[in-house]
């Protein structure tokens, strides 16, 4: 009986399955947490995917003797190849079976698997090259910036499929990606290395987003990234790893008509002295699920930050509140105030990261939207985070101090 065979490194193996796991998927359909592996030149490829997403890395080979190709159980094969010992193991394949044979040393082990026929395919946009086709060289920063700033205002819940996702708009030398959960929006704009001639938009899901930047943190030469309108396939090469995925179908929302087109009021705050005011409330029962108030005079130029928290389990004694004054640095306009969530306030900070020193803080009234910006834009990109307001009732001596 004839056989296909590869040797592989085991650890180059192993980081092969955890790089490819994060695309399966924990639904109740078989084949979604299984592994095709097969031959592929001198090694072998790992391919997975959730239906949305697919994930593949080639894995070099040291040696390679005829043609594997099978589906395998994620789960088994991953716990049966971290128990052997290290250095190279042995795969091999009987003709006309869909079980692999795996063998290291004095350890041998089987595991059965099953045909490709069922298995699931993902649009294969690297070998349709067409007239619409555009292919960009992102640059990693680029894509981990999308990640942390934008990807983290998608909504967790698939209620509106659309909003799981991050809008791409490429057109020109820009491009725009979006994010909203329907309490929150991130906007990210950034320059093109080169001008792209037709406008293109699509709907990303936020995990393939998150999971290409942790990819291209791992590469030393740039993504390079193909979407292609008549596959409707999107593509990112990263090294000898490839994510592919199929656009979310729907109508993102009208974004830039939820950007307040002025403001009555313009604060520049610290960003260390805001997250220092956040971790002072927290520390005292003011929770991240917590309403926040801003208040800002423009008579005195001061900002305060308040928040409160009803009896609960939590706060049995009472209603807890807190209020901390943080420098202004610049306001313009009108006394202004507004409640919002805690916790978008904090993840909005996170966002902007720590080269951010100062944030602009951008009013129209108590029943508008909260816009957040970097103080100090960057010449080649530009980012802003929207944050609905929380109706709350105000209090005349809100102010505590």
């Amino acid at each position: 009986m004839t056989q296909a065979s590869v040797v592989v490194s085991k650890s180059e193996f192993l980081h092969g399955i955890r790089t490819v796991e994060r695309a399966t998927s924990q639904l109740l359909i078989p084949y979604l947490y299984r592994v095709r592996m097969t031959t592929e030149g001198q090694g072998v490829r790992l391919f997975a995917t959730d239906m949305l997403m697919g994930m593949t890395k080639w894995i070099p080979a040291v040696v390679t003797t005829g043609q594997l190709d099978l589906t395998i159980p994620l789960r088994e094969l991953q716990a049966g190849i971290r128990k052997l010992p290290s250095g190279n193991i042995l795969i091999t394949q009987a003709e006309n079976t869909d079980s692999i044979a795996i063998h290291s040393g004095r350890y041998d082990l089987r595991i059965k698997g099953a045909s490709i026929q069922d298995f699931p395919s993902m649009p294969m946009v690297r070998s349709k090259a067409t007239p619409r086709q555009v292919t960009i060289q992102w640059n990693a920063r680029i894509l981990q910036d999308i990640s942390a700033k934008v990807a983290i205002a998608a909504a967790t819940e698939d209620s509106r499929p659309v909003l799981t996702g991050v809008r791409v708009e490429i057109h020109q030398e820009r491009a725009t990606f979006v994010a909203a959960d329907g309490f929150r929006m991130a906007i990210y704009e950034t320059n093109l290395d080169r001008p792209i001639g037709e406008h293109t938009s699509f709907i990303v899901s936020a995990k393939t987003i998150k999971e290409v930047a942790r990819l291209s943190a791992e590469q030393s030469e740039p993504p390079r990234f193909i979407y292609s309108p008549e596959t409707s396939g999107i593509f990112w090469k990263l090294g000898s790893a490839e994510v592919m995925a199929r656009p979310i179908q729907g109508a993102f929302p009208e974004y830039r008509e939820l950007i307040p087109a002025s403001c009555n009021t313009r604060v520049v705050v610290s960003c260390s002295e805001l997250i220092g005011a956040l971790e002072f409330l927290s520390e005292t029962g003011i929770h991240t699920s917590s309403i926040l108030k801003l208040q800002f005079d423009a008579e005195s130029k001061r900002a305060y930050v308040l928040g409160a928290v009803q009896d609960s389990d939590e706060a049995p004694i009472g209603i807890i509140r807190a209020q901390v004054e943080i420098s202004v640095i610049e306001m313009i306009g009108k006394s202004a105030r507004i409640a919002i969530n805690q916790y978008y306030l904090g993840t909005a900070l996170d966002a902007l990261g720590s080269d951010t020193k100062a944030m602009t803080i951008e009013l129209t009234n108590d029943a508008s939207p909260l816009v957040i910006r970097p103080a100090i834009e960057s010449s080649d990109h530009s980012y802003l985070q929207v944050i609905m307001p929380m109706f709350v009732q105000w209090e005349e001596d809100e102010q505590l101090g």
